[in-house]
């Protein structure tokens, strides 16, 4: 939900825990990355000779790895604090229009899961400026390497390097857009597809790793840990968690794919999972797919389609006006309710998720109404998940007998805010607003 784009670039965090992988009794262990062209006047391509020697010895490492093979170099350009922070800026801006971002800031600071001064962008420029190595833009189909990011010397920042030029291969052999990662009314299936992406490319850098790195890598590890962490570290559990999901798990899920064949790994990017679902639950995509349910809360009076097999979303009261409208998914069902009430339970009250839309109305930028329905597996899961969200509010209102997590239909109030759940069958809508 609190994302930002699409696209992809390499954190020092996850490297370390490909070195938990890569070196056991050793020192172990974007996040994201975006794509979007920076002013032409601000680009400078990589001419110095032993350079592009690394970068196109590296190219041919991994193409030889991946089994795919790009016509000619990866066109290369370096890449400084300020052009990256242009580059973020305008695409968070074109992905969250300030309309919209308000509308996500809020449904998240009304769960208390942001604080109330928080700006995400604000959060997200240094995270960024201490993570990225490098990036490749799908849309310019170029390859940028950050400056001072030593691929001449370090092992370990070739095998970034490598991260990224897996990206190329992939757009070359399989069109990145393919993904969905663009997709702005679907959160849901935008991330499904980035992990796919992202953990081919976290699988890749273990490969080129095992085939070409010697043991000098080690030398470079304690550099790695000493390294800045504070911007991640600080960053919300919600959005840290989304942000890290598509290379941890995405690595994960890539590797069964490739354990049940070669082939496997290529229909990930041909035929993507649709859900996080898919990915947290992987015989939903290797087994026999079972698409989530489509919900629609209809504008401009939110009536669920749903009816009359279940409850009936309410309409916004008058003179509000919707901000956004999008899907949650497992992920981000089970990333509400985790920092709260534990993983555990999180993990237990979201794997049932079968399909969710939510909405977000204002008015005056003050006052604010959210709408979200959801369809579970089962009338029990539909119940269990009603009941962690009751539990939720009790932790956020500090009520331990605020509302009941057993019952269908219920209102309750705290901190300002008028709390509304229905619950019919395998159907639950949620109404809060203040």
């Amino acid at each position: 939900m609190a994302r930002h784009a699409n696209s992809v670039l390499c954190t020092s965090c996850l490297l370390l825990l490909v070195l938990f992988v890569l070196f056991p009794a050793g020192v172990g262990p974007r996040v994201f990355a975006e794509s979007a062209q920076p002013t032409t006047g601000t680009l400078q391509a990589i001419q110095d000779a032993a350079t592009l020697k690394v970068i196109r010895t590296v190219q041919e490492r991994v193409e030889e790895i991946r089994g795919i093979r790009l016509p000619g170099p990866i066109p290369a350009y370096y890449l400084d604090s300020e052009t990256l922070k242009r580059i973020v800026v305008r695409e968070f801006e074109e992905q969250y229009p300030e309309q919209r971002r308000k509308g996500v800031e809020q449904f998240l600071k009304s769960l208390r899961l942001i604080p109330e001064d928080l700006d995400i962008l604000k959060i997200l420029l240094p995270l960024l400026d201490e993570q990225v190595g490098g990036l490749y833009d799908f849309r310019t189909k170029r390859l940028y390497v950050r400056q001072g990011f030593d691929i001449e010397r370090s092992e370990i920042a070739r095998m970034i390097l490598a991260h990224e030029i897996c990206h190329a291969l992939q757009d070359y052999a399989f069109d990145l857009k393919s993904l969905g990662i663009e997709t702005r009314d679907d959160d849901d299936f935008s991330l499904a597809g980035e992990t796919v992406a992202e953990g081919d490319a976290m699988f890749l850098m273990t490969e080129y790793a095992t085939c070409w790195l010697g043991p000098d890598v080690v030398n470079d590890i304690p550099a790695l840990v000493a390294m800045d962490q504070n911007a991640l570290m600080n960053t919300p559990h919600f959005i840290r968690q989304e942000l890290l999901f598509p290379y941890i798990q995405g690595e994960a899920f890539v590797g069964q794919a490739v354990e049940r064949g070669p082939q496997w790994r290529n229909r990930l990017l041909a035929d993507p999972p649709k859900t996080t679902r898919e990915v947290i639950h992987t015989e939903e995509y290797f087994g026999r797919r079972d698409s989530a349910t489509s919900l629609t809360l209809l504008c401009p009076d939110f009536s669920s389609v749903i009816a009359p097999q279940g409850p009936v979303a309410p309409a916004a009261p008058e003179g509000y006006r919707k901000l956004e409208t999008n899907r949650m998914g497992e992920l981000g069902a089970r990333l509400l309710l985790e920092e709260r009430l534990g993983a555990g339970i999180a993990f237990e009250a979201a794997e049932g998720w079968h399909g969710d839309a939510y909405a977000v109305c204002s008015k005056d930028e003050k006052k604010w109404w959210f709408c979200w329905e959801s369809v579970w597996d089962s009338p029990r899961d539909a119940a269990q998940f009603t009941g962690a969200w009751v539990t939720l509010w009790r932790s956020i209102g500090a009520e331990k007998k605020l509302g009941d997590p057993a019952a269908a239909d219920q209102e309750f109030k705290t901190g300002g805010w008028t709390i509304v759940a229905h619950r019919v069958g395998k159907r639950v809508v949620l109404v809060w607003w203040n």
